[in-house]
């Protein structure tokens, strides 16, 4: 099993279909490769083609379509050395189980030689066509974190 999901809490009421857990678990493992080109995997893995990925830095952070996803690694890893991150919970809000909210953490290591772990919670959206042509791709996914605490640690 994957350290990204290895003591994730899944929710009781409603099975997560394991394509969808093994899409988070792709989703989270392509944001631990340190390599630039990553968001091709993202934009042909990942989401669908008219797909939404918000980071956690605003505005900045907010990349819709392919060709921008495609793109949104390029300076992803100007400040890290490492970053592992784990899902320590999902919700689910759908009977489906295609409209989630993760709650994780990540362990990043900066590039001036200290380490900070950070919380998040990302909502995520399961395209229901990709489900049923049994490629599950993500129409949404929407990160929120204090990143507060990283940026401190970067001074």
């Amino acid at each position: 099993m994957s350290y990204i999901t290895e003591d994730t809490i899944w929710p009781s009421a409603t099975t997560i279909p394991y394509e969808i857990q093994d899409l988070i678990r792709h989703f989270y493992s392509l944001a631990d490769i340190p390599d630039p080109e990553v968001g091709n995997q993202y934009a042909t893995d990942i989401f669908t083609p008219t797909g939404v990925m918000k980071g956690p830095f605003g505005l900045s952070d907010v990349y819709v379509g392919e060709a921008e996803i495609r793109k949104s690694k390029l300076n992803a890893w100007k400040l890290f050395t490492s970053r592992r991150h784990r899902v320590k919970r999902v919700f689910v809000s759908d009977e489906h189980g295609y409209d989630l909210m993760l709650i994780g953490e990540v362990d990043l290591g900066l590039k001036n030689g200290r380490a900070v772990t950070n919380e998040f919670t990302c909502r995520m959206l399961v395209d229901g066509a990709s489900v049923a042509a049994r490629s599950p791709r993500l129409a949404l996914s929407s990160v929120w974190s204090d990143t507060s605490g990283v940026m401190a640690a970067l001074k």
